[in-house]
């Protein structure tokens, strides 16, 4: 990746919402400089180590402190 997404990216700099808020996917080709592909394979590269990082997680955290609440390693259809 070329550059970190929360660096240099400003409402004005991207074609978004005119809420003022960055548009996420547009930032994120912008950071792999309009690589499509480069930045499908890091999203999902980044995607990979969260899930095992969750899987790690919750291997040693105790039922009790999260009162029987496991993660879910994908998001809901």
């Amino acid at each position: 990746m070329s550059q970190q997404l929360a660096f240099n990216i400003y409402p004005d700099d991207i074609n978004g919402p005119v809420s003022g808020e960055v548009d996420l996917a547009a930032a994120v080709l912008a950071a792999h400089d309009g690589d499509a592909l480069s930045a499908i394979r890091n999203l999902m590269a980044d995607a990979d180590f969260l899930r095992d990082q969750l899987y790690r997680a919750s291997k040693v955290m105790s039922q009790g402190m999260v009162r029987g609440w496991r993660p879910r390693y994908e998001r809901p259809a």
